[in-house]
């Protein structure tokens, strides 16, 4: 699409959201992803210095921003639940009244100001670090922002992985009830579905080992439904908890709410673990930092390391459809490789522990 078409109608509509006292003087684009096409721009806001934002609009077309509502969900995360939750989150400026209106505008804060405030703004690390991974050696695995580290987190050290289980106990401690969240991990399962044909060939990349048929098996049981410990600990989760939607800062910002709902936070844990590729040996101390974070959960052994070791086993296998379906996508993206060793990981993970 020509810039003029967006910027025009993007024009119009901070204009109006704005009653006349914010207007655009510059947009570029960032990335065209699965749930909305996404900007920086700069705007001037009546008698105050220009300031960039990040502007996101709904994407029509897409068919897992269509499975899952995806960009309804963002919508309603800035609208009502961005305040109440533990971690930091890119503050919401402009949006409409309803996800349809102004097509799904969000203008939100860009955290480039967070993550580097003392660095020229060309070598500033915001949003758009998503679409700029950094090599095998980072220490989340090879796909993380290029950002700059928060202060005492050199890259390569535990002290990454130990942030991430921080962020993830953060936000599972947020006060938000089962009530106040429309979009629940059981209607995450039914919106998922049957594998499909080209998820079932996307598992052929799975390592040889004795164990694959099983694990290919239960990945297909899990898509028709899981069994949840009712007494497990539960919360908002992310559901998308990965080291790219993680970005460094004085503390760290959780990006990219598509996805989330109230559920198991083993799960968001299990997926942290795959996305991340940690190691197997780092998983059980991670998880006895985690339980020490949270101490507003009872009862107690429903945080030992052991039992949530053992949640996350039985939710790998539902993990492992995120990298199917996108390595099941059309086309080759950029990220094949990244998902497809996740796929694997993810599969390591749950052989090994």
């Amino acid at each position: 699409m020509p810039l003029a078409e967006p910027f025009t109608r993007i024009e119009e509509s901070i204009h109006r959201r704005s009653a006349g006292q914010w207007a655009l003087k510059t947009l570029s684009p960032i990335a065209s992803g699965y749930v909305a096409d996404v900007f920086r721009a700069e705007i001037e806001a009546r008698n105050q210095s220009p300031q960039t934002v990040i502007i996101k609009l709904r994407r029509e077309t897409g068919e897992i921003n269509a499975q899952f509502c995806s960009y309804e969900r963002e919508w309603f995360f800035y609208r009502h639940l961005r305040s109440r939750i533990g971690p930091i989150t890119p503050k919401t400026y402009l949006q409409g009244e309803t996800p349809a209106e102004d097509d799904g505008l969000l203008l939100l804060e860009d955290v480039h100001d967070l993550v580097a405030p003392t660095e020229a703004p060309s070598s500033r690390r915001t949003m758009t670090d998503q679409l700029a991974r950094t090599n095998s050696r980072s220490p989340f695995g090879g796909y993380v922002h290029a950002g700059v580290q928060p202060e005492g987190h050199q890259a390569g050290s535990r002290d990454q992985f130990k942030s991430g289980i921080d962020v993830a106990a953060a936000l599972h401690s947020s006060n938000i009830n089962h009530e106040d969240i429309p979009y629940h991990f059981s209607d995450n399962l039914a919106q998922l579905g049957p594998l499909s044909d080209q998820e079932c060939a996307a598992m052929e990349v799975l390592d040889a080992s004795e164990q694959r048929a099983r694990f290919i098996a239960l990945v297909e049981a899990q898509s028709k439904g899981t069994v949840s410990d009712e007494q497990e600990p539960s919360g908002i989760i992310h559901c998308d908890l990965r080291p790219d939607n993680l970005i460094a800062a004085a503390e760290w910002v959780i990006l990219d709410w598509g996805d989330y709902c109230y559920g198991p936070v083993a799960f968001d844990l299990a997926y942290l673990f795959a996305t991340a590729r940690t190691p197997p040996s780092m998983i059980k101390p991670l998880l006895q930092r985690y339980a020490e974070e949270r101490q507003d959960v009872q009862p107690k052994e429903k945080l030992s390391p052991e039992y949530l070791l053992a949640r996350c086993k039985h939710y790998w296998p539902l993990v492992a459809r995120t990298p199917l379906l996108f390595l099941a996508e059309s086309g080759a993206p950029p990220t094949h490789d990244y998902w497809e060793s996740v796929l694997n990981h993810t599969f390591y993970l749950w052989d090994a522990l």
